[in-house]
């Protein structure tokens, strides 16, 4: 069977663009299936040389799939019909952009020529500094397009299933209660952990991950399998309370542990946003398990993490971003906020430490971000680690930056200023234990 790759953020977003002209969710996944393995087939949106051109290949692509499943009756839209147009002109399109951009280009080179010949007899301390441009947005700053929650609201509810206007479907049959949800925000950079503000009930982000279970291979004769093997990870997730949400092999999404409770799947967790720092994020966060068993190549693959599971996972993160007013900061993979306090090191768990699908999720990437366990309690990786997520995500490098940064300024060595953080991380540790021992939750 084919392997479908995720499509480069400039397809995906012209693909879901003419979802919208589509009413059925099953027509929608239909068409983004079959637009995605067009484009992967024709070379559509893999670095061409000629991105202007490719755009129209891409318009083409996505039009030709989508008249098909427009009803019978219905005239084709505006846009479809643009869209046509303007690959039959494309040719004669392509050449006036191209030979405005060789003009542009001459203009630039000349007014560039001029300005350097009359500085040359100028003196220096009349020249005037260029302006700074800004700097790049940091990754995650800002929610990427399509994300409309104002228009996400529960449709219907029924015995064991709810329906959301954005095609979210909801199964409740393994639903189950666990702890009250409690969890405490600690001041970005506090010294002491008494800052820290209280909150219940509402949760502040969401956790990915892989249920590394034992999957078989997803074809038709093995349905029997498929199914058995997901009501037995629902049960044991339910008896367990491990997670809050599971996707199976087939898309489905079953809520387990209810939103207003906690389910115990972060474990010894750090994360922060712009304004404050988490630990043990199980009280504070959604868990959402795949029903996959990651490894370092995982990709989007019918026998691996396959178009249905995506695109049940995007649905649901809109929902619950939308219900919870949850950031995009605060949706990472568990393997971004894992840590083992007597090894002090990163990644304790390894689901989703590489492959995860932020920009089919509708997320930013968060491997891009630089990584707080490292950067604000001075936690550490190692060669097992490096070796394991091969390519280092590009967090680390920017946290380590910081750390040498802070050592400068302050006078410390590198070695000093993590085994200070760590003692702070031990720190707020304790004061969270001493906590669940108030609230009856500790020995």
């Amino acid at each position: 069977m084919e392997t479908l790759r995720p499509p480069d953020q400039t397809s995906a977003r012209i693909i879901e663009a003419y979802c919208e002209l589509l009413e059925s969710p099953a027509l929608r996944l239909r068409f983004i299936r079959k637009a995605v393995a067009r484009c992967q087939d024709e070379g559509v949106g893999q670095g061409s040389k000629w991105p202007l051109f490719d755009r129209f290949r891409l318009r083409k692509i996505v039009v030709e799939e989508l008249v098909p499943l427009l009803p019978a009756e219905s005239t084709v839209p505006m846009p479809v019909r643009l869209a046509m147009t303007a690959y039959r002109f494309r040719v004669p399109i392509y050449a006036v952009s191209a030979v405005a951009s060789v003009g542009l280009v001459s203009v630039i080179a000349y007014l560039a020529v001029q300005v350097v010949l009359a500085s040359y007899p100028v003196p220096a301390d009349s020249i005037v500094p260029p302006v700074a441009t800004a700097a790049p947005a940091v990754a995650g700053a800002t929610d990427l397009p399509q994300y409309a929650p104002e228009q996400i609201w529960l449709v219907e509810q029924g015995d064991g299933y709810e329906v959301y206007s954005n095609g979210a479907r909801i199964l409740t049959e393994f639903e189950t209660d666990g702890p009250p949800r409690r969890y405490f925000a600690f001041p970005k950079g506090a010294t002491s952990p008494d800052a820290a503000v209280e909150h219940t009930a509402t949760p502040k982000g969401i956790v990915y991950h892989t249920s590394q279970s034992h999957i078989a291979p997803f074809k038709e004769e093995f349905n029997d399998k498929l199914q058995t093997s997901a009501r037995a990870l629902l049960e044991f997730v339910s008896r367990r309370r491990l997670y809050n949400y599971v996707i199976d092999r087939f898309g489905r999404v079953y809520r387990v542990v209810r939103d207003e409770d906690a389910a115990d799947h972060a474990g010894n967790s750090v994360w922060a946003d712009a304004e404050f720092e988490y630990l043990d994020l199980s009280g504070g966060t959604i868990g959402i398990c795949f029903e996959a068993e990651w490894r370092p190549d995982t990709k989007l693959a019918p026998d691996e993490i396959n178009e249905a599971q995506i695109y049940a996972g995007r649905v649901l993160t809109a929902m619950l971003r939308s219900k919870y007013g949850i950031s995009d900061a605060m949706c990472v993979t568990h393997a971004l906020v894992s840590v083992s306090p007597s090894s002090r090191l990163i990644g304790f768990h390894m689901d989703w430490a590489r492959a995860f699908p932020f920009a089919a999720i509708g997320l930013s990437d968060k491997y891009a971000v630089e990584n707080p366990g490292v950067a604000l309690f001075g936690f550490d990786h190692d060669g097992q680690f490096d070796r394991a997520i091969g390519e280092m995500w590009p967090g680390i490098p920017l946290a380590e930056r910081r750390l040498a940064e802070t050592a400068l300024a302050t006078g410390q060595k590198d070695v000093e200023l993590r085994r200070d953080l760590q003692l702070r991380y031990r720190s707020f540790k304790s004061w969270l234990s001493a906590r669940d021992v108030e609230a009856g939750n500790g020995e």
